[in-house]
């Protein structure tokens, strides 16, 4: 079900049509390295990395630290992130659609602070803004889950000891508290990965099928390839997506593994 759908998928990249089509190589990977929409969307998705992983990865963190669960504010802030991971997408979206659609609630003021159209928020760079701040809204609670999990695991003696040695608390958070999360932040990068798959849907319910161009996505090629029956074009996207993830799950391991052994070492 799962390695036969591959494997013919990997085999029809290789030919012109995935009936009685004819063998042509790597014509088709070159042809897509060629495409104007793809270039687009291959930019954007990295782009859109570089913007939102650093923050997704950090702005979790600083929020765990700041509300340790303590006080009742520490409370109400956990129990408002963990609501985000039960908010549906459609629910969400509507109360976007309220906030900035024409005539929304602040669109006005959006659009006067960026200097855009008010009519057409979507259809501009304030688009990609709203994509990484649903991004981090919607699957940072997430990490916020796990870094919350494993601050409680390190135990409090590092904190007592460091402290009567004198060192304040940015001291104790550089060398104990981020020394001991080293190890969450590889498994938080690739649930972040996978989490980022899922945004589709919110470019897609922000923009359609065929978006502003800060918001076109590598999602928008494969769904609009496979709804105009370009299944050759769609068999090499797929690959080459593969291998890419592949290659980053290597890397992954790669570093892990090193973290893993100098740590090894040091003992």
């Amino acid at each position: 079900m799962y390695l036969y759908p591959l494997a013919k998928t990997i085999f029809q990249s290789f030919f012109s049509s995935i009936h009685n089509g004819t063998f042509v190589g790597f014509e088709n990977f070159a042809d897509l390295f060629f495409n104007n929409a793809f270039i687009l969307a291959i930019k954007n998705t990295f782009v859109f990395y570089i913007v939102a992983f650093p923050l997704i990865i950090i702005l979790p963190l600083v929020i765990a630290l700041i509300f340790p669960g303590k006080r009742k504010i520490d409370k109400a802030v956990k129990n408002s992130i963990f609501f985000t991971l039960l908010l549906p997408t459609a629910s969400l979206m509507t109360v976007i659609s309220l906030m900035f659609s024409t005539g929304g609630l602040f669109s006005e003021f959006i659009a006067e602070l960026l200097q855009l159209d008010p009519d057409k928020l979507y259809d501009s760079k304030f688009a990609f803004i709203l994509l990484v701040t649903l991004f981090i809204y919607k699957y940072g609670g997430y990490n916020f889950l796990i870094y919350t999990a494993a601050l409680y695991k390190i135990p409090k003696e590092y904190y007592e000891e460091a402290m009567i040695a004198g060192a304040g608390r940015f001291k104790c958070i550089f060398y104990i508290t981020l020394p001991s999360l080293r190890p969450i932040f590889a498994a938080i990068t690739m649930l972040s990965i996978l989490n980022s798959y899922k945004i589709y849907r919110e470019a897609y319910l922000i923009g359609g099928s065929y978006p502003n161009d800060s918001i076109y996505l590598i999602q928008h090629f494969i769904s609009n390839n496979f709804i105009n029956m370009n299944y050759n074009r769609l068999c090499s996207v797929t690959v080459t997506i593969m291998l890419v993830a592949i290659l980053a799950i290597f890397i992954a391991w790669a570093c892990f593994m090193y973290i893993r052994r100098t740590e090894n070492a040091k003992k």
